[in-house]
C-alpha cells in the first residue's frame, strides 16, 4: 500500500470567489461550512474551500481495484474556493488517481504547528501541496519531509522543490500582445488587489508584452480590485463614479475581474467592446455566458491536475532528488469583448 498527500500550503488571508464565477456574498460575510455526506463517498464530488492560515492534505491510497473518496469542505479562501477553476483541477487529479489506482481521501490542517504534527506521524509517501495562496515561508513544516513533494499552481524561487503550474508570463504576454494588435492603443490592467504568485507572474507577462511593443509601462492605466466579483464589481463603480481615467483596452487578472469590471462599465453606459475591450485569465464556463461573451487565456485545468499526480508518481518510483518546474502552456481564446 502507498499513501501519498495533497495538500494545501499555510495562506495569509481569506475570501472567496463563488462558484458561479459572477455572483455570490462578499468574502467578509460569506461563513458557510459543509460536510461530507456519509456512506458511497467515492461518487461524491470534489468540491473544496479553504479558510484563513488553512493547510489541506489529500491522501492518495493505493489499493488495487478499489476507489473510495473521502472529502472534507473546510470555509472559504480568497482565491482558492468552489470556483470553476480549481473543481476542474481536482478533477484532473481525481481522474489520474483513479486510472492509476489510487484512491483520493482529504485531511485539512489549520497552521503551521498541525503540519508539523501531522507530518511528524505521517506515513505518506508522496506530497502535493495545493500552494495557490501559499508564501514561499509557508512551506517551512515540509523542508525536512523524507518524501516526495509536488507544489501546485505555484512557484517560489527560493524554494529548492518540484512544481506544476500554470505558464502565467507567456498567458498574459499573448493576451497583451493581442490587445495591442487589435485596438491600436495602449492596453490598461485590471490588476489584483490581492496579490499571490500567479497574478505576480501575470503582471510580469503584461509589462514584458509593453516593453517589447515599444510602449512605457509607466503610462498604462492600472487599476486594482478585488480578486472576488462583488468586490471587483464594487471597486469598479467606485473608480467609474469618481471618473478615474480609463483605458481603450484592459487584460485582467482572471475571468471574476474583467467579467465584474465589465458589469460595471456597461451599467454606467460604456459599451463592450466598441467603446472598451476586455480580455479575461482562467477561461471559466461563465466567459461563454456574459454578453458580449469574454476573451480570456485558456488554462487546461484537469491536465493540470492530471500532471501533477503523474510527476509525484513518477518521482516515488525513481527516488530522483532532482528538482524540476513543470509549466502547462495556455491558449488564447477569442470571443466578443474585443473589438
Amino acid at each position: 500500500m502507498k499513501d501519498v498527500h495533497y495538500g494545501k500550503g499555510t495562506g495569509k488571508n481569506s475570501g472567496t470567489i463563488p462558484s458561479s464565477g459572477l455572483d455570490g456574498p462578499q468574502p467578509k460575510t460569506r461563513r458557510q461550512r459543509q460536510n461530507p455526506g456519509k456512506g458511497d463517498l467515492h461518487r461524491q464530488t470534489v468540491r473544496i474551500r479553504f479558510q484563513q492560515k488553512r493547510i489541506s492534505i489529500f491522501n492518495l491510497i493505493c489499493i488495487d481495484e478499489r476507489r473510495s473518496v473521502v472529502v472534507g469542505i473546510p470555509e472559504s479562501g480568497v482565491v482558492v474556493s468552489d470556483s470553476p477553476f480549481f473543481n476542474e483541477v481536482f478533477e484532473g487529479i481525481h481522474e489520474k488517481c483513479s486510472q492509476l489506482h489510487y484512491t483520493l481521501s482529504i485531511q485539512y490542517l489549520y497552521d503551521r504547528e498541525q503540519a508539523q504534527a501531522a507530518l511528524r506521524g505521517n506515513k505518506a509517501d508522496g506530497i502535493i501541496l495545493l500552494g495557490t495562496e501559499m508564501a514561499a515561508e509557508d512551506y517551512q513544516p515540509f523542508e525536512q519531509c523524507p518524501v516526495p513533494i509536488v507544489v501546485l499552481d505555484t512557484y517560489f524561487e527560493t524554494v529548492q522543490v518540484n512544481y506544476v503550474l500554470i505558464n502565467n508570463t507567456q498567458g498574459a504576454y499573448q493576451a497583451t500582445g493581442f490587445l495591442i494588435k487589435r485596438c491600436m492603443s495602449q492596453p490598461g490592467y485590471l490588476r489584483s488587489a490581492y496579490p499571490i504568485g500567479n497574478f505576480n507572474e501575470r503582471a510580469n507577462g503584461f509589462y514584458q508584452a509593453i516593453r517589447d511593443y515599444g510602449m512605457s509601462p509607466s503610462k498604462s492605466v492600472v487599476h486594482l480590485l478585488s480578486p472576488a466579483p462583488d468586490g471587483a464589481y464594487a471597486d469598479m463603480c467606485c473608480l467609474l463614479e469618481q471618473q478615474e481615467e480609463l483605458a481603450c483596452c484592459y487584460f485582467a487578472d482572471n475571468d471574476a475581474i474583467a467579467c465584474a469590471a465589465m458589469r460595471a462599465l456597461q451599467e454606467h453606459g460604456y459599451r463592450i467592446p466598441e467603446d472598451i475591450s476586455i480580455i479575461g485569465f482562467d477561461d471559466i464556463p461563465v466567459c461563454g455566458y456574459v454578453i458580449p461573451a469574454l476573451t480570456t487565456v485558456r488554462v487546461s485545468k484537469r491536465y493540470l491536475g492530471n500532471t501533477a499526480v503523474s510527476h509525484l508518481i513518477r518521482l516515488m518510483e525513481e527516488k530522483t532528488n532532482v528538482c524540476c518546474k513543470i509549466e502547462i502552456s495556455t491558449e488564447l481564446v477569442v470571443r466578443g469583448s474585443v473589438r
